[in-house]
């Protein structure tokens, strides 16, 4: 993306277009506000506008019909292979983020494979798609030919440590995963791979370093590495720490339902008693907006339990109820289980 920046104006070219010009740090939407504007004041540069209008509509869901709508144009007017690869690719991953035509979508990718090797976003989305399928071994094979191209290789590596993962090929995973480590500027996410290999056994110790490096390395800071080294705190028995990182987490995502929930489960265990344990619970609760998932189930869970410890029956039937609609099940069964007991 070449951008050229007018100091006076606080404003910037797209893709080197003069005369296309949005505020500094503008959205996507801009850009393509502007582009669109400029699309039939300048026809003398259409192709140029649509490669940059095809690059912007394709970063904003709402405008991904448009894009498809704009790749037609490109494929239209081009010859040029390269031009054909990035609305190829612009096209294969609309329809395969948005579930649009799978078969079409995967056609596509590896049609643009064969025009060229260099795009990162076809293997990373034909891992990602045969991953969802269960079919590991095609997920594998494209994991390890980016693993094979310069520049990408790190990225491959720590797919492949994915895949191998879970393919239950732990120690494969592993050192795929160290591999991407050593290459990558930023290697928080491998970092985070080694974790679970680590997890997977059950060695608590050595995961925990590596949410460590992971949360130390990340180009901006994650929730779920701090938790995840708060959760090894806590199955090493050191609540302590296991406090220090969940309130990191915390601090990046205060709504964090599962970091809420530990926080409670750990205050009860060093208090003794409920009353640091469950404004915690209740902040979780206020948070999610009363979501209904795995990670707010627990927390209902625990609510549901102490109203029920101190009879508050109103409360504790109404956690009960919130417990089971994570689970999926609807009134009449809830009203089922009250009434007759748990299946």
């Amino acid at each position: 993306m070449d951008h050229k920046h007018n100091a006076m104006q606080g404003t910037i070219s797209i893709n080197g277009i003069p005369y296309v010009q949005v505020p500094m740090n503008a959205t996507w939407t801009k850009y393509v506000d502007a582009l669109e504007k400029a699309l039939p004041e300048h026809p003398e540069d259409e192709l140029k506008i649509l490669r940059a209008l095809m690059t912007y509509t394709g970063l904003v869901p709402a405008k991904y019909d448009r894009c498809l709508e704009v790749v037609e144009r490109v494929l239209q007017l081009s010859d040029d292979k390269d031009d054909r690869a990035e609305a190829l690719l612009n096209r294969a991953t609309i329809l395969f983020e948005e579930r649009r035509n799978l078969e079409e979508a995967e056609a596509l990718f590896i049609e643009v494979h064969s025009i060229s090797n260099e795009y990162q976003q076809t293997y990373e989305n034909l891992v990602r798609m045969y991953m969802e399928r269960k079919d590991l071994e095609k997920a594998l094979h494209w994991a390890e030919s980016m693993a094979c191209i310069e520049g990408m290789d790190h990225i491959g590596l720590e797919l492949k440590g994915d895949v191998l993962l879970e393919m239950g090929r732990i120690h494969e995973a592993l050192e795929a995963y160290e591999a991407s480590a050593q290459l990558d500027c930023y290697p928080s996410s491998a970092y985070f791979g080694i974790a679970k290999c680590h997890l997977d056994g059950e060695h608590y110790e050595q995961a925990c370093q590596a949410c460590i490096k992971a949360y130390e390395t990340c180009h901006r800071p994650e929730p779920l590495y701090a938790y995840g080294a708060g959760f090894c705190y806590q199955h090493l028995d050191d609540p302590y720490r296991a406090m220090k990182w969940y309130t990191k987490c915390l601090d990046i995502e205060p709504s964090y339902a599962n970091a809420l929930n530990n926080m409670a489960v750990l205050s009860l265990e060093l208090s003794n008693g409920w009353e640091e344990a469950v404004p915690y619970l209740l902040r979780a609760v206020e948070l999610s907006g009363e979501a209904l998932n795995k990670s707010m189930r627990v927390v209902y869970r625990n609510l549901w339990a102490y109203y029920t410890q101190i009879l508050d029956k109103e409360k504790a039937d109404y956690y009960q109820r919130l417990n089971y609609k994570c689970l999926g099940f609807d009134d009449d069964r809830i009203d089922f289980l009250n009434n007759f007991g748990e299946e």
